[in-house]
């Protein structure tokens, strides 16, 4: 019983923002380099759980100028 009601709140209330961490790493300021990066576009196209991680397969746009 404690099983089920475990897997299904993980799969129902559980949420991850990936794409605000994924935009903050990836538009950082680089100190020492004069351009500046974009995050255009963001898509997980699948994710799936292995022994010892979570794997996310990821999709995104990055502008650099």
């Amino acid at each position: 019983m404690v099983r089920s009601a475990l897997a299904y709140s993980l799969a129902n209330e559980f949420q991850y923002r990936v794409l605000d961490d994924a935009r903050q790493m990836l538009e950082a300021k680089r100190d020492s380099l004069p351009i500046a990066q974009e995050l255009r576009s963001f898509q997980v196209r699948e994710i799936h759980v292995t022994g010892d991680a979570l794997v996310l397969n990821e999709d995104f746009t990055l502008s650099v100028k």
